[in-house]
């Protein structure tokens, strides 16, 4: 009940929120009859998303001067409809999780940091570094590659699940020692599904995510989304939508990250 009110929060905050602004610009109408369609991936296997998430993503577009709608999609399948151009842009991602997608672009500007840590069963010995990861089976979802190049590089054993909550519910149920993912996505699942025989580590490694859009979004746009998301981060719009992921909010770097 909590997911589902903290999902009405954030529908009723981002209507506080002047969507479609565009400062000064008369040339935004032309991009308000366009629709781009973002994908996200899936949390769940109800096809679930990330509210929070899309409702950044929602803002950001209106502020360029155009709409949105969102696919639900498994890990990496978005970056491969983005990149043919069956889809506008995939949410968030590391800069080198583009290295086989010629057809897609990051926006300039980070939007946040993806902090990834492990989760294991209460009781057995505390995961504080990635070398407690040695000698553990650990789980992650299928297409996380930021999870997969952390955990490989330790565990003596990896197995794959479809989506994030698949993942800490067979943990909970013993069918590997650790399992590496997202802090904040793992801790909504948690709390979500009422599993408290989990623990949660310290961040093991934090990652700088960018928006990316296909190529031929063109560069009026990406300007128009680049300018837009730095006003965002300006005047303190993601910050009160993230509100509830503060982790999220650490300065983001333009760097070159190893993950997706």
């Amino acid at each position: 009940m909590k997911f589902l009110r903290h999902i009405l929060i954030i529908t009723t905050a981002i209507g506080l929120i002047p969507l479609g602004f565009i400062s000064g610009n008369s040339n935004g109408l032309a991009f308000a009859q366009k629709k781009f369609t973002i994908g996200i991936s899936i949390l769940d296997d109800d096809q679930t998303g990330s509210p929070t998430l899309e409702a950044l993503l929602t803002e950001l577009y209106h502020r360029a001067g155009a709409d949105v709608e969102f696919m639900h999609l498994p890990l990496l399948r978005d970056l491969e409809y983005a990149n043919r151009g069956k889809i506008s842009a995939s949410s968030a991602r590391t800069l080198t999780a583009l290295a086989n997608y010629p057809g897609l672009k990051p926006i300039p500007t980070p939007l946040f940091t993806n902090n990834l840590c492990a989760f294991y069963p209460t009781g057995k010995k505390p995961i504080n570094t990635p070398e407690d990861l040695d000698g553990l089976s650990s789980g992650v979802v299928r297409g996380d590659m930021s999870a997969t190049n952390l955990a490989s590089g330790h565990a003596r054993q990896m197995f794959e699940t479809n989506n994030f909550t698949q993942l800490l519910t067979m943990l909970n149920k013993g069918r590997f020692d650790a399992a590496v993912t997202n802090q904040e996505i793992g801790s909504v699942i948690l709390e979500r599904t009422g599993m408290d025989k989990i623990k949660t580590s310290p961040i093991l490694m934090s990652l700088t995510l960018y928006h990316v859009v296909n190529a031929n979004i063109g560069n009026d746009m990406m300007e128009r989304l680049d300018n837009a998301l730095k006003e965002m981060h300006r005047d303190g719009t993601i910050r009160r939508i993230l509100k509830d992921y503060t982790s999220l909010l650490r300065e983001p770097e333009n760097d070159m990250d190893n993950g997706n």
